[in-house]
């Protein structure tokens, strides 16, 4: 009687902590918060650092189509700032939607969004637009 209390117990503590972990990594991911995330150094420096690293993709440059092109790439800025969950969201021109992708999946952490003085994670979606010169 008293092993199959303490096995009953044992289970229900195991399953108090599964659920409090998958709990845990399930966290709600905002939309709109407080504060958005922004990154460092601000929209300027985002598009500096977008136009320092992204690699035109050379059949685009050679088809003037694509000029003005624009990909719209989604993500979550997490807890820390860091880029989580890329993903291409909308793009007519699939060599400028692997570019914006990587070059997005590779940025600097960037200012966590906050909600009620916490930060939190925030889905966010990123335009970046390819101009042939």
């Amino acid at each position: 009687m008293l092993l199959k209390k303490l096995s009953l117990l044992f289970s229900l503590l195991l399953l108090t902590q599964f659920s409090f972990a998958q709990i845990q990594s399930e966290e709600k991911v905002f939309e709109f918060v407080e504060s958005m995330p922004t990154f460092l150094g601000g929209e300027a420096a985002m598009y500096t650092y977008l136009g320092n690293n992204i690699n035109f993709p050379r059949s685009v440059q050679e088809d003037s189509t694509f000029s003005g092109e624009t990909v719209y790439i989604n993500f979550v800025v997490n807890k820390k700032g860091e880029i989580t969950r890329a993903k291409i969201k909308k793009e007519n021109c699939i060599p400028c939607a692997k570019e914006a992708l990587r070059i997005v999946k590779k940025m600097p952490r960037w200012k966590a969004g906050m909600q009620n003085g916490r930060a939190v994670k925030v889905r966010y979606t990123l335009p970046i637009q390819f101009l042939t010169e």
